[in-house]
């Protein structure tokens, strides 16, 4: 009736709902806002159905790109030009961390060394196997990758499933990518997922990269053995197929960080044991760790740490335990499934999943 009276078309109460979350993401709001200003239960009914890109994002992109052509494939020339505050809501500031960061850490810092400096040729021997040799079918280079995340073209929708999940279930709003790679999942986290979220690896190729994409600046030179950040500094911290080239006197103080700076839950996922007879291990002499599901959660336990062993197939994964229960454990698997699926990227249950959900359930009993 109001419409009618100021000479408006029709324009029903769902259509204000679809432009009020659109409008919302536009000017910079988070996912995670609107799902909760609109009353939904799920984030993937807020991201799927209620908002869409309006012209201005869609120009506002193509700018973008054209500064980073225009730039040699940096954003800006100056430094100073960067964001320097971490979102106010979580009270954290960025400072200084000398030459091993050249771009800001998010604080609270702790006394944590970012990266070693003895280790860095080792590194670098590293990284020219890993991203540039033709013959490494696991590395990140192009004819392999998706969205620059790497592996294979159909595991980077599985991976876009479990974080929304995670995020979904535990309502986490702060996420540490450790490991991040060329930063894709960083990206989406941020642009998808309405996550605040810092990019952290070792490898300064990776970072190189990971810091040309949206919310490039939120990246940080870092090991997994000694990270940079206080403890509990992140809700949620992801770490995909990083352990597992660790040697093995390293993986116990890797999970034990990990765990240190999360304060709901860590995912932790690293390649099948299967692979180490297959097509990967054939090619690959990087890896060290080839364990199942049990045994990295046997070695977070041996580290004092709470620990689920998930059921997803083609890879090692487990969830550490820190604000959450095993029976969130067990609705972040079936909501992740349940994504997976609507992604074209699951056709099957995992055969492991029954025996799972009795273990989730008895645990809590």
């Amino acid at each position: 009736p109001a419409g009618r009276k100021m000479g408006l078309p029709g324009i029903g109460w769902h259509t204000l709902r679809r432009t009020h979350a659109t409008l919302l993401q536009a000017a910079g709001g988070s996912l995670k806002d609107a799902q909760a200003q609109l009353g939904h239960a799920k984030m993937s009914t807020t991201l799927e159905l209620y908002t869409q890109t309006i012209p201005a994002q869609r120009r506002a992109a193509v700018e973008k790109l054209s500064v980073l052509m225009a730039n040699d494939g940096q954003f800006d020339k100056n430094p100073e030009a960067r964001p320097t505050q971490w979102p106010h809501r979580h009270g954290l500031t960025w400072q200084a961390r000398g030459d091993s960061n050249p771009r800001p850490l998010p604080c609270p810092i702790s006394d944590h060394k970012a990266m070693p400096m003895e280790t860095s040729t080792c590194r670098n021997a590293f990284d020219r196997r890993y991203f540039d040799d033709p013959a490494y079918p696991p590395g990140l280079k192009g004819g392999d990758e998706v969205r620059g995340y790497g592996y294979y073209p159909d595991y980077f929708p599985v991976v876009q499933a479990q974080l929304a999940a995670l995020a979904e279930v535990t309502g986490g709003g702060t996420l540490l990518d450790a490991g991040c790679g060329k930063g894709a999942l960083a990206e989406y986290a941020r642009q998808e997922l309405g996550l605040h979220t810092i990019a952290a690896d070792a490898s300064a190729y990776a970072l190189q990269q990971a810091r040309r994409r949206s919310g490039g600046e939120y990246t940080a030179a870092a090991d997994v053995t000694a990270l940079p950040f206080c403890s509990q500094a992140f809700d949620l911290v992801w770490c995909n197929g990083v352990l597992q080239y660790l040697p093995g006197e390293a993986a116990l103080p890797a999970l034990r960080e990990l765990a240190r700076v999360t304060g709901k839950a860590a995912f932790v996922s690293n390649i099948a044991a299967l692979h180490r007879h297959g097509e990967w291990g054939r090619h690959d002499d990087l890896t060290r760790l080839y364990l199942t599901p049990g045994q990295w959660e046997s070695l977070a336990r041996r580290a004092g740490l709470r620990a689920l062993a998930l059921p997803f197939e083609g890879e090692s994964a487990i969830l550490l335990l820190a604000g959450v229960t095993p029976l969130s454990g067990l609705r972040f698997v079936e909501r992740a499934l349940e994504l997976m699926r609507r992604l074209g990227a699951l056709d099957r249950d995992p055969p492991l999943l029954a025996r799972f959900i009795k273990k989730c359930r008895s645990a809590q009993a």
